[in-house]
């Protein structure tokens, strides 16, 4: 059956590969109800979409590290693409665990869980990081240059990955804090629900002026000296430590390659190189 976005195909993330390439994970669409029992994964090259592969099973999130996609699935098995070749690693794991999200940083592949549980790639299992805690659902993973690794969670978390596991950085929210964004500046930016942005310095924590927002902010990109923010009903842009609008359309996530800015949306992905107007890329695969 011929499946496409927006409606038969739902876009769930996207990874960068290059500055003309990107990578795009769907589950298709049964009655206005997504059906994660299986993924297609999609090579954009140069805004033309071409079907790579189709699991009939449901990968949880991709991310491009040292030259190749990797994939994960709900069992933690990883599925690698590089050169028009997949490689399949199995779960050595003895302990099943859900990775929701992959992130690449400081030259490893880390995958974050919904316990507390941040894992690293060996190249043949997943290693734990940290000991399991219960309710610490885990968003996003940064290299913050200088500090160490930042990991961001709901409750308000910010915290330094260390051998010993997430110490804990205090700040003036306790909101679910979705992404982290190093900024030019060397501060970190992090973000999360109701409208929450907060900078961090070495020694301070400012929370910015989002004014009368309500929605959550979702992911941030560094976009042609721009930090711009995935906000739901618009694209915000952080400007010094106030929160303001760059343009009002709809946006669920925000990425970067080069001077190319693609878009998010329910089940669409959409790329502008001005910053004005939007191409949506449609795309199409036979489930």
């Amino acid at each position: 059956m011929q499946r496409a976005t927006p409606n038969g195909l739902g876009l769930k993330l996207m990874s960068i590969y290059s500055d003309d390439v990107v990578y795009a994970l769907c589950h298709p669409i049964d009655d206005a109800l997504i059906d994660r029992s299986q993924s297609a994964i999609f090579s954009v090259a140069d805004a033309s979409p071409k079907s790579v592969r189709i699991f009939d099973t449901e990968i949880t999130s991709i991310e491009v590290y040292k030259g190749s996609l990797f994939c994960v699935d709900r069992l933690q098995k990883v599925y690698e693409y590089a050169d028009d070749s997949w490689t399949d690693h199995d779960n050595n794991s003895t302990v099943p665990y859900r990775i929701n999200t992959l992130r690449a940083a400081d030259g490893d592949l880390f995958g974050l869980g919904s316990d507390g549980l941040v894992f690293s790639w060996t190249g043949s299992e997943w290693s734990a990081r940290t000991s399991e805690k219960e309710d610490a659902y885990l968003f996003a993973l940064v290299d913050w240059v200088g500090r160490g690794l930042i990991v961001t969670g709901n409750d308000g978390l910010v915290a330094l990955l260390g051998d010993g596991g997430l110490e804990q950085i205090d700040i003036p929210t306790g909101v679910a804090l979705t992404d982290a964004l190093v900024l030019a500046d060397k501060r970190l930016l992090v973000i999360g629900r109701r409208a929450t942005a907060v900078i961090l310095d070495d020694d301070e924590a400012t929370v910015a002026d989002s004014g009368d927002r309500k929605l959550s902010f979702l992911n941030a990109v560094l976009w042609q000296d721009r930090v711009l923010i995935a906000a739901n009903s618009e694209i915000a842009e952080l400007k010094g430590n106030r929160v303001e609008t760059f343009q009002e359309i709809r946006t669920g996530r925000l990425y970067n390659n080069g001077n190319r800015l693609w878009r998010q949306t329910d089940g669409s992905c959409w790329f502008t190189d001005d910053g004005i107007d939007w191409t949506e890329v449609v795309l199409e695969v036979d489930l």
